[in-house]
């Protein structure tokens, strides 16, 4: 990670790089970081034989992505260090790329993704992407929290699709959300689901 962030804070160098990888670092769930010093000429299991690299949550995954994806919003930020299913959303919900998530049943899901960014200052726990036509994308990551659909600076007529984020299944239809009002959605029963919202 010190290698990785000293080339990024270069102003020639970094220019130079397309693409970060997280691989061979992680944040722990405790909120610590497993950081092996670069230079030590060490490969990553004796690096492990001298430290813990400890346990990860898809909350530190989600915060490890966002944090280059928004330094950096013109590099792509790809997660190597563990490909688990489990940590696929919190790649993709923090606008990582190449996130191992289950194929949809939704043909325009992943083309809806595509113009979105995260939404970063946001007023709960749900993670939220979002495009400039108000189309989002809602991981319903706190099931304590209703979700709430902000329509209100834009026209048309949106659908809403709930998602099965373990198999990307369509679980739930509803095609009447209205614009320019705000919608709250109660999330019981759809905990760890995908909320889509598109423009029809």
């Amino acid at each position: 990670k010190d290698v990785q962030d000293a080339i990024l804070a270069d102003p020639v160098r970094s220019k130079l790089v397309d693409i970060i990888d997280i691989r061979y670092w992680s944040s722990r769930a405790d909120g610590t970081v497993f950081a092996p010093k670069g230079g030590q000429n060490l490969a990553p299991r004796q690096h492990m034989r001298k430290m813990d690299r400890g346990k990860r949550s898809i909350e530190q995954v989600y915060s490890d992505v966002l944090t280059y994806k928004t330094k950096f919003p013109k590099k792509a930020v790809i997660y190597s260090e563990n490909q688990s299913p489990s940590f696929a959303w919190g790649v993709f919900m923090a606008g990582g790329s190449l996130a191992p998530i289950p194929a949809t049943e939704e043909d325009d899901f992943l083309v809806s993704a595509a113009t979105m960014n995260p939404l970063v200052n946001n007023d709960s726990q749900n993670w939220k992407l979002s495009n400039k036509n108000g189309e989002q994308i809602i991981y319903c990551h706190d099931k304590s929290s209703d979700v709430q659909i902000d329509l209100s600076d834009y026209n048309g007529q949106f659908e809403l699709m709930v998602i099965d984020s373990e198999t990307g299944k369509t679980i739930r239809n509803d095609k009447n959300i209205k614009s320019g009002t705000i919608t709250v959605i109660d999330v019981k029963g759809i905990e760890n689901s995908v909320l889509w919202l598109h423009k029809m």
